[in-house]
């Protein structure tokens, strides 16, 4: 580990309904708003003048570096994939900002589970709520599929390839400021 030790204890959560209020707009609301600005709204938005699929792909890894730690980092990318191919096809931030939100909330409500309910029940929980979404997400796929333009990303009309945009792009002023 190169002496970093990458395991941060932040201590309980705040208790009580006003805690629960207040890790709810801490953890859902304030990093989907500013995640979802920075890169969906910043990053994705200027790198879409270099083709849809460019701009998804690297605003994903952007995203998933952002969150700083390695085991969050490739969940972070798949989920800044959706994200991001989401806020193309509806052509609007807000749907982003409430999956993000939302998938935010499902940590701190499980944070929140009474003590009393055993480990393999809350366990049980959210396996059903992962199924539940999955099961809703493969529907939304199947009805999507129905209009065959939903999956296709329109192509760049720039002539640099592929590295040549990933070299200007991770080597511009502000994205290694924002990396760093």
């Amino acid at each position: 580990q190169a002496g970093i030790n990458y395991e941060v204890d932040f201590g309980d959560y705040p208790k009580g309904i006003f805690g629960f209020l207040l890790s709810f707009i801490a953890v859902s609301i304030v990093p989907a708003l500013v995640e979802e600005f920075a890169c969906r709204g910043l990053i994705l938005g200027s790198l879409r003048k270099f083709g849809d699929g460019f701009a998804i792909i690297v605003s994903s890894i952007v995203f998933g570096i952002m969150h700083g730690n390695f085991q969050q980092m490739p969940f972070a990318f798949l989920v800044g994939l959706i994200l991001a191919y989401i806020t193309i096809k509806t052509g609007t931030l807000w749907v982003s900002v409430a999956i993000h939100a939302f998938n935010n909330f499902v940590s701190v409500a499980f944070n929140y589970l009474p003590k009393s309910i055993p480990e393999d029940i809350q366990d049980a929980l959210y396996i059903i709520l992962l199924t539940v979404l999955m099961v809703l997400g493969l529907i939304s796929i199947i009805l999507l599929n129905k209009n065959k333009q939903s999956f296709e990303i329109e192509k760049s009309e720039t002539e640099a390839t592929e590295s040549q945009k990933i070299k200007w792009f991770f080597s511009s002023v502000a994205i290694v400021i924002f990396i760093i």
